[in-house]
């Protein structure tokens, strides 16, 4: 059975059909039932309820009339309403669909903003004629949801010209406040946009009478002004559509279309600044905006160009606008006010940039005229209170040149529709597509930029445009195109700097992938201010609190400033000292316990450490050794093992090539940063499984610092050596290196180098198969590691007792070790050691019977490796993958990847150590057990090979679902 209570206004309860009379006569049961309703689904203390309804009496008594009103609730309403008692507490449900309420349903209706349902619902006041200290904020409350649901009905009414209506639910807004003067001159204007300008008059004589009678005042100029107005002005002429016709079609932006369209019929949103560089899109986003807009705005639209407007002659142009004609005896500052005061209209401004202290004209605008909303683009920040900003920034570039990354891709749609009017095949090649996903990349979106990208589509290939923007993105920028060029945008920003900003902003072009405000102040001179200035200006943009970018195309125009001023090498000499001040300092705490920190900081700068690197390399060869080497690490621990090569060997050749004609490159320093450039560049080629360069530059390394006589270099090379000496096979050859550097960094005292060593030469008497001392001598390391709170060489260290445990048949130790290791492996952004993890994880999973759970793992290690280039991680992650196929009884499969990754040992020059060699021959004799001799032989010889990267893709994708993995 329904129960429906009503509460505005005067209580009514009915229960089914029949009303619910005791309720209406007992006011206590009221206020205790409203009591529960205003805190629905909240368990309330009945103590805190009794002191509420009847706190004038005794706490016996309270509690007794308590209970007493509890009882004759649940009698009166029935067993169907939601009210759950204890002895302690009460608590009304919400949920019941047989118990109503209408707080609860306009509550539900607000937050919905369905506004005439809230005013449907509101009969009167809440317990209308009900007096009481705790129920008046709760009344309040509702009644100004009420009245702010009437002024939202209002405004959408008038919105629809529906000024009849609009004019009704002001004049319920005024029977609650009959003084709001606010409300008075609306209610007297929209009676007059309905044609009842008799009705509006009298409206404003009445409200004079009240005045006089209750306040002995008169009422507000703007109100008097709109009588007069009203009084003796014609009726206002049909409203007015002013927006920019485009003749092509629009592209994009649904984001920031969507919001722009929600703040210009927000009624609270009256100064909209769409912001952002010059040939971004301001205007035409603004006018695509504005075709849904004239029925929001019954007075028109007006758009005003303010490229060739000054401060003195904006007025001026306002009235010109607006169609007023000149009079001499008002000036057009007032024809202006007098025009726009009555009005509902949006006032378009475009490129408000070009017009210098525009902002209190704008100000005065938005006062003169209460009803009137400004949209306005430009290139700059106005910084004026309550503007709402909406910065516009390049449209999306796609990632490749596949159809579905350029179909969900806006630049490309832009660059491909412009461009087919000119050559309607243009993209349908598969080269021409990977073009123009660059040519998308490099210009960032900027859209006038693709426009000229595209008017060139005739005269030259996709290709050769993408060539042309990797040199110089204003290459095509040139008047023949039919654009204003970016190069004259870019100047009309320029010129409107002042020289100190011009100077900090040109030297700013040279970071790459942008930079922070202490970086900003190091090398360009710049201070937070000046910074905050170029952001306003949408010359550099902040998309972090502490981090600004520049577009490319302005970076490229600021390089041309910058040649020009001849301060170009200055600014790249310091550039260069900034990074490696930021390098060498990040070195220094790779090893310890903020190791993550610095390495996201140095990958977040690291296109800027590259353009360092290049202008060491063009300028100062210590330096760049000194760049190089304080990087190796970082590269190594993130993976980018190539790169740092690349980098470490152009390096070398160029110290090489120099050290004849230098006597600085001769000296004892230089030496050293020479021998520590080798090392590294061999631990790299290591782990790149390049074993001949490796021990190449170990050995010269070594020699190098043994001539010295640096004993923390001729430790650390020893260490190297033994690393590729192990992998090789001569385990006391590696034993006898690592042993003579633990001894070099015990008398140097340097614990992080002593645990890495203690750690490699634990992993060298694992690999022999000594697990007893591997064991110890790893807990060793590990003991140090965590001391130093190292988490990549904890996660290894971990790793490699995992693999212990799990040789030694203790299956749960060695899960519990891989599966922490991972994680402070994962947490320190150590691919290398997460890939390798991954691998003996699978291979884990697949000795414990368990193949449905080595899939993942051995799909996670893969994908790692492939980005690594480890080819010995690849081999062994073969030999993992052929234990997977043997439990899916894919035996001449698993004879293919053993004879795969024999290959690639035998080329790579790598041997296997003890425990993968027993695995190896049980492996091999369980599948000569499953296939003949002839068979078992053409499957090794198949893999041996066949197996490509391709190949080997098929064939693990089809087998990893067999075994349950994805």
């Amino acid at each position: 059975m329904n129960i429906r209570v009503t509460f505005f206004g005067t209580i009514s309860a009915r229960v089914g059909e029949q009303t619910c009379d005791p309720l209406q006569r007992q006011p206590a049961l009221q206020l205790l039932l409203l009591a529960l309703v205003l805190r629905p689904d909240t368990i309330l203390l009945r103590q805190h309820i009794a002191f509420t309804l009847w706190p004038d009496t005794t706490e016996t008594r309270a509690r007794a009339n308590l209970r007493q009103g509890l009882y004759a609730l649940r009698s009166i309403l029935g067993q169907h309403v939601p009210l759950e008692v204890t002895q302690q507490t009460a608590l009304l449900r919400s949920d019941a669909p047989a118990f109503q309420v209408d707080l609860w349903e306009f509550e539900r209706a607000a937050a919905s903003e369905r506004y005439s349902q809230m005013i449907d619902l509101y009969r009167g006041a809440l317990l209308d004629g009900v007096d009481t200290d705790w129920l008046a904020p709760a009344r309040e409350r509702y009644q100004r949801a009420y009245h702010r649901a009437l002024e939202r009905c209002a405004e959408a009414a008038e919105q629809r010209g529906d000024w009849r209506r609009a004019a009704q639910l002001t004049e319920q807004l005024l029977a609650g406040d009959p003084l709001s003067e606010h409300h008075v001159r609306a209610m007297m204007w929209r009676l007059a946009r309905s044609g009842d300008r008799t009705a509006a008059l009298d409206h404003y004589e009445r409200f004079c009478r009240l005045l006089e009678s209750e306040l002995h005042t008169e009422p507000e100029p703007a109100t008097r002004d709109l009588a007069r107005q009203i009084a003796y002005q014609p009726p206002v002429e049909p409203p007015r559509v002013g927006v920019p016709i485009y003749p092509d079609a629009f592209i994009g932006r649904d984001q920031e279309l969507a919001e722009l369209q929600r703040r210009l019929v927000d009624p609270h949103c009256r100064l909209i600044v769409v912001v952002g560089l010059g040939g971004i899109g301001k205007t035409r986003l603004a006018a695509q905006a504005l075709r849904a807009a004239p029925a929001i705005f019954p007075d028109g639209i007006y758009f005003c160009s303010l490229e060739h407007s000054t401060l003195e002659t904006f007025t001026e142009l306002l009235a010109g606008v607006f169609g007023l004609r000149s009079h001499a005896a008002t000036s057009s500052d007032e024809q202006v006010r007098a025009f726009l005061y009555p009005r509902r209209l949006l006032l378009v401004l475009d490129g408000a940039e070009h017009v210098r202290g525009l902002q209190a004209s704008l100000t005065r605008l938005l006062q003169d005229a209460p009803q009137i909303k400004l949209l306005i683009t430009s290139r700059s920040r106005l910084r004026m209170q309550g503007e709402a900003l909406l910065p516009v920034e390049g449209l999306p570039a796609p990632d490749d040149g596949t159809p579905t990354a350029l179909e969900r891709s806006d630049a490309a749609q832009l660059l491909l529709r412009r461009a087919r009017l000119l050559r309607p095949e243009f993209g349908q090649s598969a080269a021409e597509s990977t073009s123009l996903a660059a040519i998308c990349r490099q210009l960032q979106g900027i859209p006038l930029a693709l426009e000229l990208a595209a008017a060139h589509v005739r005269d030259y290939s996709c290709a050769a445009i993408a060539a042309m923007l990797a040199q110089n993105l204003l290459a095509l920028d040139v008047a023949s195109s039919g654009y204003r060029g970016l190069h004259a945008t870019l100047e009309t920003s320029w010129h409107a700097l002042t020289p100190p900003a011009r100077a900090a902003l040109r030297r700013l072009a040279i970071f790459r992938d942008g930079f922070d405000r202490e970086m900003a102040a190091t090398v360009a001179g710049a201070a937070p201010q000046l910074l905050g200035e170029l952001v306003d200006r949408a010359l550099l943009r902040c998309d972090t609190p502490d981090r600004y970018q520049i577009y490319e195309v302005v970076r490229h125009y600021l390089l041309e400033r910058l040649d020009e001023s001849g301060e170009r090498t200055p600014t790249e000499l310091r550039h260069l000292d900034c990074m490696l001040a930021l390098a060498e300092r990040s070195w220094t705490h790779f090893d310890g316990a903020d190791e993550i920190a610095w390495l996201t900081r140095c990958d977040i700068e690291r296109n800027n450490l590259r353009a360092a690197l290049e202008i060491a390399l063009a300028h100062d060869e210590i330096r760049a050794l000194r760049l190089t080497s304080a990087l190796w690490q970082f590269w190594y621990a993130r993976g980018y093992l190539r790169e740092g090569l690349y980098w470490l060997k152009r390096v070398l050749a160029h110290v090489a090539a120099s050290e004849e004609a230098s006597t600085t490159l001769a000296g004892p320093e230089a030496l050293r940063l020479r021998a520590r450039a080798l090392s590294q560049a061999g631990s790299l080629a290591h782990g790149l499984s390049d074993m001949g360069a490796a021990h190449g530059h170990f050995a010269e390394s070594l020699a190098l610092y043994r001539h010295l006589n640096h004993q923390p270099g001729v430790a650390a090379s020893l260490n190297n050596l033994g690393l590729l000496l192990q992998d090789q096979g001569d385990y006391s050859a590696a034993i006898a290196c690592f042993e003579e550097s633990i001894a070099l960094w015990r008398q140097l005292d340097e614990r992080h180098r002593l645990a890495t060593v203690i750690h490699n030469l634990g992993v060298t008497h694992f690999n022999r198969g000594d697990l007893g001392a591997a064991r110890t001598v790893l807990e060793e390391s590990l003991a140090l590691r965590r001391a130093l709170q190292y988490h990549r060489g904890i996660g290894l260290n971990l790793y490699n007792l995992g693999r212990v445990a799990h040789v030694e048949g203790n299956s749960l130790l060695a899960h519990s070790l891989y599966t922490e290791g991972l994680n402070h492996s994962q947490q320190a952004g150590d691919r290398w050691t997460s890939a390798y993890t991954l691998t003996d994880l699978a291979q884990h999973a697949l000795d414990s019977g368990r193949p449905q759970d080595a899939g993942a793992p051995l799909r996670a290690s893969l994908a790692l490796i492939r980005e690594l280039g480890d080819q010995v991680a690849l081999a062994r992650w073969i030999e993992t993958f052929t234990s997977l196929a043997m439990a899916v009884a894919s035996y001449a499969e698993a004879v293919q990847f053993l004879g795969g990754a024999e290959a690639l040992r035998q080329t790579l020059g790598v041997v296997r150590h003890h425990f993968e060699a027993q695995r190896l021959a049980l492996i091999t004799a369980q599948t000569r057990a499953h296939l003949d001799p002839t068979a078992w032989e053409a499957a090794w010889q198949m893999g041996q090979l066949l197996l490509d990267q391709e190949r080997l893709t098929a064939m693990m994708t089809r087998l990893l679902p067999t075994a349950g993995g994805a």
